[in-house]
C-alpha cells in the first residue's frame, strides 16, 4: 500500500494508515503504535497481548542428541507451549534434565509414557536482556578461571563441578536467543549481531566443557597410564584467553574501538600460539589445545558483533 506523507505544522510528516488495515487490527483513535526505524525499512508494531505459540512435533525414531537439540531449539524460536510426541520411554527423564538445566522459565504440565508437554510459565522481558547477556559472559569466564586454576595446580578431583556452570551458560544465553526472536523492539540489525554474539558464547562454554571432560577423564585413570599434561604453557594460555574474553566482557557496556583492535592484536597472537603448540603435541595436549583454538577463533567473532551495535 503506497501512502502518501503529510506535512502538519511546517514540521511534522504525517503518513495516514488504511482504513481497511485499521480495522482489520481493532485500532482506533488513541491506540498506540510502535514506529522501529530498520535502515531504509521500518516497522509498526501494535500494542496487543501477544498469542501464545504453541506447536506439536513426532519425535518417533529420533536419536537422543537430535531431540534434546531440536527442544532447545523450540525453546530458542519462542514457543510458548511444546508438545512432544515420542516412542523411547526414556525420553521423558531427558524433558525433565532439560527443564531443569536448559529451557529456563518453563514447566513440564503434562506427562504419559509416550508424551509430555512443556510450558513458558515466565514473561521474557526484553529490558532485562543486556542483563542476562553480561551474565552469561560472567559465568562463562567464571568456567574459564576454574579450568585455569585446575591447570595451575594439578588438581582435577573438582572439574565435574564446573560443568554446572556450563549449564548456567547453558540457560541464560538460550533465553538470550530467545528474546531476540520474540521481542520486536530490536533493530534488524542490532538482532543479528546480539544473536550471533549469544551463539558464539554458548559455544566456547561448550569448548570449556569439553576441556572439562578430558581433564576429568585424566583425574580417573592411573597416573601412570597417561602422559602428563603440559600444565605451565597451557595454564597460560587458557588465564590468558580468559583475560581477553573477560575484557570483551567490560566493552559491552563500555564501547571503545581503541580497546577493541588491542583485544583483536593479543587474541591473534594466541591463536598462532596454539596453533604451534598443536603441530608438537599428542594426546590430551593437542586435544585441548584443539579446543582452545576453538574457543580463540569464536572470541574474534565478538569484534564484528560489537562494532555492529555500536555503529549507528
Amino acid at each position: 500500500m503506497r501512502r502518501k506523507i503529510i506535512q502538519l505544522a511546517g514540521k511534522t510528516l504525517v503518513v495516514s494508515i488504511p482504513s481497511k488495515w485499521a480495522k482489520e487490527h481493532g485500532l482506533k483513535k488513541g491506540d498506540e503504535i510502535d514506529f522501529i526505524p530498520q535502515g531504509n525499512h521500518a516497522r509498526l508494531l501494535i500494542q496487543t497481548h501477544e498469542e501464545k505459540l504453541k506447536t506439536s512435533v513426532n519425535f518417533t525414531d529420533i536419536d537422543k542428541e537430535a531431540f534434546k537439540n531440536i527442544i532447545s531449539a523450540l525453546h530458542r524460536i519462542g514457543y510458548d507451549e511444546i508438545e512432544l510426541l515420542y516412542d523411547n520411554p526414556d525420553y521423558g527423564s531427558i524433558v525433565h534434565e532439560m527443564v531443569k538445566d536448559t529451557i529456563f522459565g518453563f514447566v513440564l504440565i503434562n506427562q504419559t509414557k509416550r508424551s509430555c508437554t512443556i510450558r513458558s510459565v515466565s514473561h521474557e522481558d526484553e529490558k532485562e536482556f543486556l542483563n542476562l547477556l553480561k551474565r552469561a559472559f560472567i559465568v562463562t569466564v567464571s568456567l574459564g578461571e576454574s579450568i585455569s586454576e585446575s591447570l595451575k595446580n594439578n588438581d582435577y578431583a573438582n572439574v565435574h563441578d564446573y560443568l554446572s556452570l556450563e549449564k548456567t551458560n547453558n540457560q541464560l544465553t538460550n533465553l538470550c536467543e530467545r528474546i531476540i526472536i520474540k521481542n520486536k523492539s530490536f533493530s534488524y540489525k542490532d538482532s543479528c549481531f546480539f544473536y550471533v554474539m549469544s551463539w558464539n558464547l554458548e559455544k566456547i562454554a561448550d569448548d570449556y566443557r569439553e576441556i572439562c571432560k578430558v581433564l576429568a577423564l585424566r583425574n580417573d585413570k592411573n597416573e601412570k597410564e597417561v602422559k602428563k599434561i603440559n600444565n605451565k604453557k597451557i595454564h597460560e594460555l587458557v588465564a590468558s584467553l580468559n583475560d581477553i574474553l573477560r575484557r570483551y566482557t567490560e566493552l559491552i557496556n563500555n564501547y571503545n574501538i581503541h580497546k577493541l583492535a588491542q583485544l583483536k592484536r593479543e587474541n591473534y597472537n594466541q591463536r598462532t600460539t596454539i596453533k604451534d603448540l598443536i603441530k608438537k603435541s599428542t594426546g590430551d595436549d593437542a586435544l585441548i589445545l584443539s579446543y582452545l583454538l576453538s574457543i580463540s577463533s569464536r572470541v574474534d567473532g565478538f569484534i564484528s558483533s560489537l562494532v555492529g551495535i555500536n555503529s549507528h
